[in-house]
């Protein structure tokens, strides 16, 4: 199932600082591949956060969040794994995300 591609002009409010952030990284940054429609609609990876607008801004701010957190003793980091997950996905999996990556070494202090 495809999601339908939203243009700029149908763009709220709320939406419309998403899209300008998004457009500008991607002129920066992602020049590779089409991502730009002709009438300046995302595509590719960056069209479901149009559509999952308010999710996007907690997934952003863990992503700019994470690499501070080389610090941050395994109990902590699991929480906040936890919560985001939790608040995307059923909690059920949440548990589990945050048990599968804690297996890993990501080079935290622990």
């Amino acid at each position: 199932m495809r999601l339908p591609i939203i243009p700029p002009s149908d763009l709220n409010a709320e939406q419309q600082p998403l899209y300008e952030d998004m457009r500008l990284g991607i002129a920066a940054n992602f020049q590779g591949f089409v991502n730009v429609r002709d009438d300046g609609a995302l595509l590719g990876p960056w069209n479901p956060w149009m559509l999952l607008w308010s999710w996007y801004r907690t997934c952003s701010n863990y992503s700019e969040a994470a690499p501070n957190m080389r610090n941050t003793t395994s109990l902590p980091r699991l929480f906040l794994i936890s919560l985001v997950a939790g608040s995307l996905l059923d909690p059920r999996h949440a548990v589990l995300l945050a048990s599968i990556l804690d297996t890993y070494d990501f080079g935290l202090i622990d």
